[in-house]
């Protein structure tokens, strides 16, 4: 068996969230850095941040990530995961199941423990104790019970954190089931962004307070979708010469939307 521990860049955004007190919201980073530093700064992002590294701090068997679509789930998830150097990143797929869990993992840290799924179960349980990593489950959602009961055991058998991102059913999933409840000691339940949290971030990029207020109704928020909207708006202005982000109006939000989005 052997360690596949690499050295991660350091990452500002990341060296920023490690920073900041535990549990403690940071500010909207600047607007200069480079790789669409507005989604990854927004305060639903760098709340998730934080809440992940307090649940590792704590040594939480898991951390519970759910919210709506489109919130900033997965950008906090492969933003954490390609930074962090003792992450491991898995998208769970749907029908996922108590077996293919440890096989997956087994195979993603090069543990070659044979086909006897129980044990690989307990030589996976032995390399994660000599060799701690945070899990992290993206679409978690998609797990059933004995699943989570799965991961459970290798969280209470190993002192590693698994970090489950999913839709707001996976809550009430893992509410129903004391035992995974129990074992849930560090949530984030991040939220739509606010208006002049968008503002701050956008307007630096030359877009107007106006045209931004319209883009946060238009979408309520979901950093998705005003992404989504935002490039849609670029793209008009490139059949439209002399025209800058500045010139866009509030109508010119609307129709967007109104023609592509509805």
């Amino acid at each position: 068996m052997t360690d596949t521990t690499t050295t991660a860049a350091p990452n500002p955004i990341m060296t920023q969230v490690l920073s900041e007190p535990a549990v403690t919201l940071a500010p909207a980073l600047a607007a200069d850095l480079p790789a669409t530093p507005a989604v990854m700064s927004t305060p639903a992002v760098l709340h998730i941040l934080n809440r992940i590294n307090y649940a590792v701090k704590r040594k939480s068997p898991f951390c519970l990530v759910a919210g709506q679509q489109g919130i900033g789930k997965s950008t906090s998830c492969k933003l954490y995961g390609a930074t962090n150097p003792r992450a491991v990143l898995l998208e769970v797929p749907p029908e996922f199941n108590a077996r293919e869990i440890v096989g997956r993992l087994c195979e993603v840290l090069s543990i070659d423990a044979g086909e006897a799924w129980r044990v690989r179960t307990s030589v996976l349980i032995a390399h994660l104790r000599d060799h701690p990593r945070t899990v992290l489950l993206d679409e978690a959602h998609r797990l059933d019970y004995k699943a989570l009961d799965m991961l459970k055991y290798i969280a209470d058998q190993s002192s590693v954190t698994f970090v489950l991102f999913g839709h707001p059913h996976l809550e009430r999933v893992i509410d129903r089931h004391s035992d995974i409840k129990g074992r849930v000691w560090v949530r984030a339940n991040p939220l739509p962004i606010p208006a002049a949290d968008l503002l701050s971030l956008y307007k630096p990029h030359g877009y107007s307070g106006q045209t931004l207020r319209v883009v946060h109704d238009a979408t309520g928020g979901i950093m998705r979708s005003v992404v989504v909207l935002l490039e849609h708006l670029d793209e008009g202005l490139k059949s439209m010469p002399g025209l800058t982000r500045a010139d866009l109006t509030p109508d010119h939000v609307r129709r967007v939307k109104d023609e592509v989005l509805a």
